[in-house]
């Protein structure tokens, strides 16, 4: 029987042609892939969890729960909602956080200009927030430019310090730190995302 070598060639040039492009794809894959990250910050006078991408890809959310909620504010009791949030987001699915970017979840910020209610109440209000925040695992669907669908499920969120209420708006004030000072710890190149995660477990 004669062996006819230019199929054999031909075949396996198609074999490793397809095995190539798999490939190919698998390693876009982990380029460009998404890596959420759900980030508390817990201040004396100042609340904020924010939803992070830290991956080189950009990451579409297709679902998210909070406890038994589809958002943060949705816990909230309905008291709270009387004073002014600073930020918050009651609608996740569709939306697109592109590499690097970040999308705050829920912000509450002590007021002191506020005349329908006094700072003592936005304390108050502070604590409360806080504590319905505590021990709530965010839970998460979202997919790749592949339309891949991943799922993160966070750490417990941690506000165990609550604020003493007792402390005059002064002595909160002191302790006070504005948005920028918070956004300069997040590292700004891959390089540092290592050593900021370290920081950030001991800090979490």
């Amino acid at each position: 029987m004669e062996i006819n070598f230019e199929i054999i060639v031909a075949f396996l040039a198609v074999v490793m042609s397809v095995w190539s492009l798999l490939h190919q794809r698998q390693h876009d894959k982990l380029t460009y892939k998404p890596i959420p990250v759900v980030i508390k910050y817990n201040y004396n006078d100042r609340v904020l969890v924010r939803l992070w991408n830290k991956g080189n890809g950009p990451m579409f959310i297709k679902s998210f729960q909070a406890g038994n909620k589809d958002s943060l504010i949705a816990l909230m009791p309905l008291e709270t909602r009387k004073l002014t949030y600073m930020e918050f987001v009651d609608t996740l699915p569709d939306r697109i956080i592109v590499p690097g970017d970040s999308l705050n979840l829920l912000e509450f910020k002590v007021r002191t200009d506020d005349q329908r209610y006094t700072p003592e109440k936005y304390m108050e209000t502070l604590n409360v927030i806080k504590r319905t925040l505590h021990g709530v695992e965010v839970h998460l669907r979202y997919a790749n430019i592949y339309k891949d669908v991943m799922l993160y499920e966070s750490k417990k969120l941690n506000f165990g310090n609550l604020v003493d209420e007792s402390k005059s708006i002064d002595e909160i004030k002191k302790t006070h730190q504005t948005k920028s000072d918070i956004d300069s710890e997040i590292p700004q190149n891959q390089n540092q995302v290592k050593t900021w995660v370290k920081k950030l477990q001991k800090r979490i």
